[in-house]
């Protein structure tokens, strides 16, 4: 039976994925390989923006199937395919990256749109700057752009040896440039009423170009001017997560009308332009995500501000109206630090006397971990979702037990996924010794062994160092815990959700197989 159902799972891989190759650690070298360019997405089944993407790759691997370019998909969940993913230093989901004969090129940072996507992967592919030779070739040009949803950066030079030329194939490969298609026009009978070497910024969201002559300030012009006011989120995450901007975001019902709402807050990204991006997303896909950073999505549309670099969330007040004035007045609070950021926390629970793990929660942490001057703490960052978290949890507790009796040592444990903390974890579980002249924690990176942390804490702690060497080794019950880690869902997680899920898409793997069998 297992086996019937494998192949009518792998037959019905063959027919959603398309054009999309499911690359594995077991075929990584031999499919990968042989291709001049790969470009592969390494995502996870639970992920709701993986989800979001899946319809614009099939786009990207269906304009590319004639191509000298495989694309293809990396599910880094499946067993044995962590270790390739850390190598390539994938860290969280969807990423995006292009390998040329199977070794490292570059990752894709921008919109994850169809149109982003193939145009990033053409520029990167071919020579940055495409030449033109004629009006009509560029006003053909410009026009398959605007169907593409392509930005394009017109070069006008007299001279091919100008400095200035020189300067715009330079830019054209810096990062920030990645998603814009750069042409150039050489002659002076090409030149516009502009008669310097100079720049037009086509947009495909705006009717008319802008007229640039300072080629030391194009990146600026981009920044400020290349991007949508309000886009979707899934389109522009990537960018903006790695953003030090402030970004406001908008989650709305998709079932109802919302474009009086998404006009006011467009009308305060105007205003707040080159200060503040905004992104606006659907609040039923992404209730999850919207939910860890602290919105109540019961009532939408609802608003958030975030600074991704440095994990800050700023939730406005339950009187907060949804307009261009009170958005504009709360984000430019933020910035000139007039509003805090708000702390994530669950509430403060009752300890128990008998437990040896202080339960620790956001708005406990900073007063019993990072202001306390007098103990060395051992915390276990962990989430309810992760399944290595479950097995260990036990394990911790009885390593809780036997270092009960040391001096200085506090063992405590907090629920990473619900809580903020000042530091980003990039998987679990994590477990790190904070110790009386901590600058920053000591996160432990060996086996889940008992023994070898208990040796870990002896080494390194300070306040409880002398007391932790009475512990000793010989009658610990040892058992080495499953070792691969789980990164966090951007989105969260629910378990209840994922099986009834899992329950669904099996039951429409039976009924499309059933269909294609009969075809056949």
């Amino acid at each position: 039976m297992k086996a019937i159902v494998l192949t009518l799972v792998l037959l019905l891989v063959c027919v959603y994925a398309k054009n999309v190759t499911e690359v594995t650690s077991e075929n990584w070298n031999e499919v990968v390989k042989g291709y001049n360019y790969s470009l592969v997405s390494f995502t996870a089944p639970w992920c709701s923006f993986c989800k979001s993407l899946h319809p614009e790759y099939q786009k990207v691997a269906e304009d590319n199937k004639n191509d000298d370019v495989l694309v293809a998909n990396f599910d880094c969940t499946k067993e044995g395919n962590a270790d390739i993913a850390s190598r390539l230093n994938v860290r969280g989901f969807p990423t995006i990256i292009l390998l040329k004969k199977g070794e490292y090129l570059a990752k894709f940072n921008g919109d994850r749109s169809s149109e982003a996507l193939s145009s990033w992967l053409l520029k990167k592919t071919s020579t940055p700057v495409t030449t033109l030779k004629s009006a009509q070739d560029l006003k053909q040009y410009l026009f398959d752009a605007g169907e593409k949803l392509t930005n394009v950066v017109v070069g006008y030079f007299n001279d091919e040896d100008s400095e200035e030329r020189r300067q715009y194939f330079k830019l054209s490969e810096h990062p920030e440039a990645e998603e814009f298609e750069f042409v150039e026009m050489l002659g002076a009978e090409h030149k516009t009423a502009e008669t310097k070497d100079h720049i037009a910024l086509h947009r495909y969201f705006k009717p008319d170009p802008i007229t640039h002559t300072s080629f030391g300030d194009i990146l600026s012009l981009i920044r400020s001017e290349g991007y949508p006011l309000l886009p979707e989120i899934q389109e522009s995450y990537q960018r903006l997560t790695q953003s030090d901007k402030l970004t406001g975001i908008i989650f709305v019902d998709p079932s109802k009308d919302n474009k009086d709402t998404l006009q006011e807050v467009e009308n305060a990204a105007e205003q707040l332009k080159g200060k503040v991006s905004f992104v606006h997303g659907d609040g039923i896909m992404f209730a999850e995500y919207a939910e860890n950073l602290g919105v109540k999505i019961q009532k939408l549309p609802c608003f958030v501000a975030t600074y991704f670099a440095e994990n800050k969330k700023y939730i406005p007040a339950d009187t907060f109206v949804i307009n261009s004035q009170q958005v504009k007045t709360f984000c430019e609070e933020i910035l000139s630090g007039h509003i805090q950021p708000t702390l994530r926390s669950q509430p403060v629970p009752a300890q128990n006397p008998n437990s040896t793990v202080v339960e620790l929660v956001g708005s406990t942490f900073d007063s019993a971990v990072m202001k306390d001057t007098q103990n060395d703490i051992l915390v276990y960052f962990y989430a309810k979702w992760c399944k290595h978290c479950k097995a260990f949890s036990p394990r911790y507790d009885y390593l809780a037990s036997l270092l009960k009796n040391v001096d200085n040592l506090i063992v405590a444990k907090i629920d990473g996924s619900q809580n903020d903390i000042p530091f980003d974890i990039e998987g679990y579980p994590l477990f790190a010794l904070f110790t009386t002249n901590k600058a920053e924690p000591t996160v432990y990176e060996g086996k889940r062994s008992i023994k070898a942390m208990i040796q870990f804490i002896q080494d390194t702690a300070v306040a409880s160092k002398s007391s932790a060497q009475l512990v000793t080794l010989d009658d610990v019950e040892e058992e080495v815990v499953e070792e691969q880690n789980q990164q966090e869902p951007p989105e969260g997680f629910n378990e209840k959700e994922q099986d009834e899920e899992e329950e669904d898409i099996f039951d429409g793997l039976e009924e499309e197989a059933k269909d294609i069998k009969d075809e056949l």
